[in-house]
């Protein structure tokens, strides 16, 4: 007989940085919030502004307010600097 443990959802997990939680988790808004831990979970994938608009339902624009805020703190590193659509 073998015997495995069965941890369930905590087979896959990701890390989030204490430090993250402890300065940003009072500032930080709803969408600024999901962007981070969006792009945590996928860390190493690209993306654009607007694959990550339709992956979190939030608008384009949130989207990459969201993404300045954490280029802002130092978490996030600029590689392309996206236009706002007018």
């Amino acid at each position: 007989m073998e015997y495995s443990l069965d941890i369930g959802v905590w087979n896959s997990v990701f890390a989030v940085p204490c430090a993250l939680v402890d300065k940003h988790i009072k500032l930080a808004g709803k969408e600024q919030l999901q962007v981070i831990l969006w792009f945590l979970r996928h860390s190493g994938e690209s993306f654009s502004p607007e694959g990550l608009s339709e992956a979190l339902g939030i608008s384009r624009d949130n989207a990459l307010d969201a993404l300045e805020y954490w280029a802002d703190r130092g978490l996030l590193y600029r590689t392309k600097r996206w236009k706002r659509k007018n």
